[in-house]
């Protein structure tokens, strides 16, 4: 029985495929006949439309039967479908076929109708699937076939990223400018879920390496090259409450207060710092202790020569002059249950407050702040509130003293109003061990459709590829300005040269297409004298033969000018070179040029 069933499917296989091809040749209303078909095997519910567009089509698939009785094909379809269609007074078979003997299915053996039927649909299923999905690719974009294909067949689905589906649409229609019209919403999902599973997570360390958290922006652009220092808050307008850092959430909800989302995971969380608010405050906010620290100095102790170098029509001048105090604060907060080292660092923030307001408000130059710095009167006492973290030093502080890679606090506290008071936040300090499920364009486009090259150490969360593959174009021997002036002043002098060919007078080749020789890598970025010895035309090119730096061109040289669809390289083939006997001196540095890929 095994033994049928293999030479049936075979069999099938050969005859549908013959089937298929010919039909493919049709017109279009043949491949909906072929769809009819299939839902009338499948028992599918039929109208009876459709029985009479069926009806309408049995001459051109009689026709294609008759193609195929031509061939060397088994005609199991034909033979098999005629049988099961004939219950609905449907005809496939050319006439002279069917007043003939019936022939058997498959000529050595006999099969039952169940057995013929279901190789069939089992054929028929997976060629219409195939049409469908040709028609499909043929209206994707390079981009959406790549996302399409690195997902087929991957049979996982994390549920944790479905509320990222449209934010991944959004994110590269404004970043790439990709429309994913052609991509289902199941599809990205598992491309999401084959990304993280296979090429992210398994390159994880840490306490975070499982934890899916999101982020909010309003600034998507942004997110291709992390610099905290420069971005942070530039989306949100917001210093964020623990100071500069990367701020993500555990839930999706608070992400989406600032913008469209996209899932993160952190590499290499070992030492978290803790920031857990107490129950003394009505609002479940942080309620920290704190205190108060003022540095204050009197501007009258300035010394002489530092008072006579202020502008005499100040008000501050005016008041010193006339022998009065004039007090001048730095302020800053101390939070004992966070910082062991409160006090201390309270008064250095304090002084560098003061500091910061001398040399802006005042002109102070720093030689004269030290000294009064130095001999500043310390007030502390304790704060009338709880201790505010937003914009204080202290949080910073104890992160970098307790050498610690993330803050976490279960409060959402870089809102405004009530979103302040929502879910977990973590914030990222170190840009490195962040890396978004969101891979750049350029990582999709050079998939290999199995797998995506992620590196999960690179602070640039979606273009870790332009960092940095990069090509050697040539290396050479770059002018300098003084330079490159004499050599066109030379061209000048020496020929008529038409006024929309392009001045060049740049460089001469070191190699083509390459890095410079080994014996030669120690004179990078080193500067070298070339000396003119002749100068060549064509009608592709002018240039000067130069000595003084090896170079691999049979001569080498610099080109001076092209016409205006000309190349550099047609200075190889000058013929024409004559005697310069001036001698000039030219200077240029050691070069390797290279392009990002």
């Amino acid at each position: 029985m095994m033994k049928n069933k293999q030479y049936l499917k075979e069999g099938i296989k050969d005859s549908w495929n013959s089937f298929i091809s010919i039909a493919g040749r049709e017109k279009r209303e043949t491949i909906v006949a072929i769809q009819i078909l299939k839902k009338l095997l499948t028992k599918q519910e039929v109208t009876p439309e459709e029985i009479r567009y069926l009806k309408s089509q049995s001459a051109d698939i009689a026709k294609i039967v008759g193609v195929m009785s031509l061939g060397a094909v088994s005609m199991v379809i034909p033979l098999a479908l005629e049988k099961i269609l004939n219950q609905w007074d449907i005809s496939i078979m050319p006439k002279n076929q069917t007043e003939e003997k019936e022939e058997e299915p498959v000529e050595s053996f006999k099969f039952n109708k169940k057995m013929i039927k279901e190789g069939i649909i089992d054929y028929l299923s997976n060629t219409v699937k195939d049409i469908k999905e040709k028609n499909r690719l043929k209206e994707m974009s390079n981009f959406e076939k790549q996302i399409y294909f690195y997902q087929k067949g991957y049979d996982v689905l994390d549920k944790r990223f479905k509320d990222y589906i449209n934010d991944f649409r959004y994110y590269y229609s404004v970043v790439n400018k990709q429309e994913l019209s052609h991509i289902t919403n199941e599809e990205i999902l598992r491309f999401l879920t084959k990304h993280y599973l296979k090429d992210i997570e398994p390159r994880l360390s840490g306490l975070y390496q499982h934890k899916i958290l999101a982020h909010g922006t309003k600034d998507l652009s942004s997110l291709d090259v992390v610099d905290i220092d420069k971005f942070i808050g530039s989306g949100s307008h917001n210093p964020g409450h623990f100071g500069k850092g990367f701020y993500l959430s555990s839930d999706r909800n608070v992400a989406k207060h600032h913008g469209s989302t996209q899932p993160i995971v952190l590499n290499k969380v070992k030492r978290p710092f803790y920031i857990i608010p107490g129950d003394k405050n009505y609002y479940g906010s942080h309620d920290f202790d704190g205190m108060q620290i003022r540095v204050k100095i009197d501007l009258a102790n300035l010394p002489s020569e530092a008072i006579e170098m202020m502008d005499d029509k100040s008000h501050l001048y005016n008041v010193i002059s006339d022998g009065k105090s004039y007090n001048e604060v730095g302020y800053a907060q101390g939070i004992p249950q966070l910082d062991k080292s409160w006090k201390q660092n309270g008064i250095n923030d304090a002084k560098k407050d003061l500091e910061h307001k001398l040399k802006t408000h005042y002109q102070i130059e720093e030689r004269y702040i030290k000294d009064i710095l130095d001999n500043a009167e310390i007030e502390i006492e304790p704060l009338k509130d709880f201790a505010g973290l937003t914009g204080s030093q202290t949080v910073d502080n104890v992160y970098n003293q307790g050498k610690h890679d993330l803050i976490v606090t279960n409060k959402n506290t870089s809102g405004i109003g009530n979103e302040r008071f929502m879910d977990a936040e973590v914030v990222v300090k170190d840009p490195r061990q962040v890396v978004s499920l969101f891979p750049s364009y350029d990582i999709i486009i050079r998939s290999d459709l199995g797998s995506m090259d992620r590196d999960v150490t690179n602070p640039s969360i979606h273009s870790e590829s332009e960092e940095k593959k990069e090509k050697i174009l040539y290396s050479a021997v770059v002018l300098d300005e003084d330079s490159r002036d004499k050599l066109l002043a030379l061209m000048r002098l020496c020929i008529d040269v038409p006024e929309n060919w392009k001045r060049l007078a740049h460089h001469m080749t070191i190699v083509f297409k390459e890095g410079l020789p080994e014996e030669l890598k120690d004179d990078l970025n080193k500067d070298v004298t070339l000396t003119v010895k002749s100068i060549g035309v064509s009608d592709d090119a002018i240039a000067v033969e130069v000595v003084g730096y090896p170079s691999t061109n049979n001569i080498p040289h610099i080109t001076l000018a092209i016409p205006p669809d000309g190349k550099p390289a047609n200075s190889n083939y000058i013929e024409d070179w004559r005697d310069v006997e001036s001698g000039i001196l030219l200077r240029g540095k050691v070069s390797e040029i290279r392009a990002h890929l």
